[in-house]
C-alpha cells in the first residue's frame, strides 16, 4: 500500500507541474524550455519558464525577459534586462555570464517577462532535442511503472473500504488488468507529449554571447560607502518597496540584489526601488535583499554592499502574484 501511495504521489506531482506549464497558454502566455546554464543559479537547464506578455512601458532593469535572439534568427533568448541602451534598445545579461550580451535587444522583439518557473519538467524535452535518448526512455519507463504500481494495493483497498471490487469487470476477467494499467499509465505519457507540443521547439535560453573588453584602470581616490537602514514595505498592487539610507558622496546608482543577482536599480538620487513578482520566479521562496552603492557605471570598480538586509517572499496562483515582506 505504501508503494502504491508513493506512486500516486509522484504521478500527482507530475500532473500538477504539467498543469502549471500548460494552463497559462490559455491566457496567451508563452512557455519556454531552459536549454543552457546561462541563467544559473536562478534557472537550470530543463526548467520550464512561462513568460507573461507585458507592455513596453512596464519593462525595467532586473526583469527576466523572453525575446528574439538578436544573434540567431528564429530562436529565442531568456536573459535578464540589465540596462537601457540606445533609444528603443536594451542590454541583457545571463546571470551566470561574466559580461553583458554583445548584441543589444530591440524592445519590439520582447515576448514577455518570466513569471512562473516549473523546475526540471522540461528535462525530457531537453534530452530529446540533444539526443539523450536513454535518459528519456528511462523517464518513460519510470512513469509507466508508477502508473502500474498505483494499482498494486487494489485488493487491500477493496477490503478496507468495501468498494465492491469483486463485481468489477477486471476482477471477473483478470487478463484485462495489464491492458487497463498500461492504458492508464499511457495517459501521463500522452500529457507529456502534449506539453512538449505546446512549447515551441525554438524557445530556449540561449548560450552566452559576450564582448571582449580592454582592461579597465582601477582608481582608489574614493571609497564607496554601503547603504544602511534597508527596509521593506508592502504595496497595495502586490509589489514591495525596498528603502534605504545613504548620506555619503554622490552615487552613480543603487542596485537591489539577492545572492548577487540585480533585481532592481535606482538612480544615485533615489532611495527606494520596487520589486514585483515578475522579477522573482521561485514560488514560495524567501529572498534575502541587500542594496549596493555604485559610484561608477561599472559596479565592479567602486561599490559597497549593505550589511543590513531585509527579506521578501513571492507567491502566485496562475497570474495572481504577490511579493510580500517577510
Amino acid at each position: 500500500m505504501v508503494v502504491a501511495l508513493l506512486a500516486r504521489t509522484v504521478l500527482a506531482a507530475t500532473v500538477g507541474m504539467l498543469f502549471w506549464a500548460a494552463a497559462p497558454t490559455a491566457l496567451g502566455w508563452e512557455p519556454t524550455t531552459v536549454m543552457t546554464g546561462s541563467m544559473m543559479p536562478r534557472l537550470h537547464p530543463g526548467d520550464i519558464v512561462v513568460a507573461r506578455p507585458v507592455a513596453t512601458p512596464q519593462l525595467h532593469p532586473g526583469q527576466v525577459l523572453l525575446f528574439d535572439d538578436p544573434d540567431h534568427a528564429g530562436r529565442l533568448r531568456l536573459h535578464r534586462y540589465l540596462q537601457p541602451a540606445a533609444t528603443g534598445m536594451i542590454t541583457t545579461k545571463g546571470d551566470a555570464n561574466p559580461t553583458a550580451d554583445s548584441s543589444a535587444v530591440d524592445l519590439k522583439t520582447v515576448h514577455g517577462v518570466g513569471y512562473l518557473r516549473v523546475p526540471y519538467l522540461g528535462l525530457p524535452i531537453l534530452w530529446l532535442r540533444t539526443g539523450a535518448w536513454p535518459a528519456t526512455l528511462l523517464v518513460g519507463i519510470a512513469l509507466l511503472a508508477a502508473g502500474i504500481l498505483t494499482r498494486t494495493d487494489k485488493t487491500l483497498r477493496c477490503a478496507i473500504w468495501n468498494q465492491g471490487c469483486t463485481t468489477d469487470s477486471t476482477a471477473q476477467n483478470p487478463s484485462r488488468q495489464p491492458r487497463r494499467l498500461f492504458r492508464r499509465a499511457s495517459v501521463l505519457a500522452c500529457a507529456l507529449i502534449i506539453v512538449a507540443a505546446l512549447i515551441p521547439e525554438k524557445a530556449h535560453a540561449a548560450a552566452f554571447a559576450g564582448t571582449t573588453r580592454p582592461p579597465q584602470a582601477v582608481f582608489t581616490a574614493a571609497t564607496a560607502t554601503a547603504p544602511t537602514g534597508v527596509t521593506c514595505t508592502n504595496n497595495p498592487d502586490s509589489t514591495a518597496t525596498i528603502s534605504w539610507t545613504y548620506t555619503d558622496v554622490a552615487a552613480n546608482s543603487f542596485d537591489v540584489i539577492s545572492g548577487g543577482t540585480v533585481l532592481a536599480s535606482s538612480p544615485g538620487t533615489g532611495r527606494t526601488a520596487r520589486i514585483s513578482a515578475s522579477q522573482l520566479l521561485n514560488l514560495g521562496t524567501t529572498w534575502p535583499i541587500q542594496v549596493r552603492t555604485n559610484l561608477t557605471a561599472t559596479p565592479a570598480s567602486w561599490s559597497a554592499t549593505s550589511t543590513t538586509s531585509t527579506q521578501i517572499t513571492v507567491t502566485a496562483l496562475l497570474g495572481l502574484a504577490a511579493v510580500r515582506c517577510s
